[in-house]
C-alpha cells in the first residue's frame, strides 16, 4: 500500500460531500459538521482516504464546498494510486466486467471509459487496498441482458461484483461518532 495509511478503512465518492453541502449540513448552519470532517480527514490517523480523482472533480465545482476542498482535504489527498500496479490490475477487472457482463449498452460503457470519470476508479482503489467505499449512491436494480441499460453503472451494483462493501455517510458518521 504505497503511502496509504495503514488505518484506511473507506474511499469517499464525491456524492458523500455534495449531498451533505447541498442537503443536510449546510456551511452556513452545520459549521460544526464540516470541522469535524475537516479534522477527521486531515488527522495522520484518518480512516478515509480521499483520492485525487475525487478531489479533482470536487475541486472544480466552483462554489464554497470547492473552495473548502482546496483548502482543507487538498493536503491529504491520495494520489500513489496512479502509480500502483494492483490498482490497474483492479480497474482492467472492471472495465473488462463493463465490456462482457450484457448489462449496460455502449454509452453507458463509454461515459466510465473516461479519463476524469470517478467511480470506476474509486471501485478499483477499493478493490486495490480492501476499503469500503462511501457513498449515497443506491443499486441499479434489476440487471437484464436482454434490456441493458442506456444509464451509466452504479457504484454499488459493480462494487459487488468486484467484492467490494459499500457504506453510507451516515453509517459511517454512526460508527465514527460524530456529533455536531
Amino acid at each position: 500500500m504505497s503511502n496509504l495509511n495503514s488505518h484506511a478503512r473507506y474511499v469517499i465518492d464525491s456524492n458523500s460531500f455534495i449531498e451533505p453541502f447541498k442537503r443536510y449540513y449546510s456551511m452556513e448552519h452545520f459549521p460544526s459538521y464540516w470541522e469535524w470532517m475537516k479534522q477527521y480527514l486531515i488527522d495522520n490517523s484518518s480512516e478515509i482516504v480521499v483520492p485525487e480523482v475525487v478531489f479533482n472533480e470536487l475541486k472544480n465545482s466552483k462554489d464554497k464546498l470547492a473552495t473548502w476542498i482546496s483548502a482543507y482535504v487538498e493536503p491529504v489527498v491520495f494520489k500513489e494510486y496512479g502509480n500502483d500496479p494492483a490498482y490497474f490490475v483492479e480497474y482492467g477487472k472492471i472495465m473488462n466486467y463493463l465490456q462482457d457482463c450484457g448489462f449496460y449498452q455502449r454509452p453507458a460503457i463509454d461515459n466510465w471509459s473516461q479519463d476524469w470519470k470517478a467511480d470506476p476508479k474509486l471501485i478499483a482503489i477499493a478493490a486495490a487496498y480492501n476499503l469500503k467505499i462511501i457513498t449515497f449512491e443506491q443499486p441499479a436494480g434489476h440487471l437484464d441482458r436482454r434490456n441493458p441499460m442506456k444509464k451509466e453503472p452504479k457504484i454499488p451494483d459493480i462494487a459487488d461484483y468486484m467484492g467490494v462493501s459499500c457504506v453510507s455517510l451516515f453509517q459511517v458518521e454512526d460508527e465514527l461518532k460524530l456529533l455536531i
